[in-house]
């Protein structure tokens, strides 16, 4: 799996659904709106606005077995 990448260093690209680590721990999925540099963040089955400190890609999924 990747390294966590600093939102300072880098940011995603805009529809690309991330690994996004919050500043208290929390670790879910999100993506970035470049337009506007807005964060949406998946928490407790809700999309909210949030601001993390670093992300990652997903991984690959798993390949299928023969």
């Amino acid at each position: 799996m990747s390294e966590w990448i600093s939102v300072k260093d880098r940011l995603p690209e805009e529809g690309q659904v991330v690994l996004v680590a919050m500043p208290k721990g929390t670790v879910t999925l999100g993506g970035i709106r470049k337009k506007t540099q807005a964060w949406d963040v998946f928490l407790d089955m809700a999309i909210c606005t949030a601001e993390p400190t670093h992300w990652m890609p997903l991984p690959a999924p798993p390949k299928e077995e023969k």
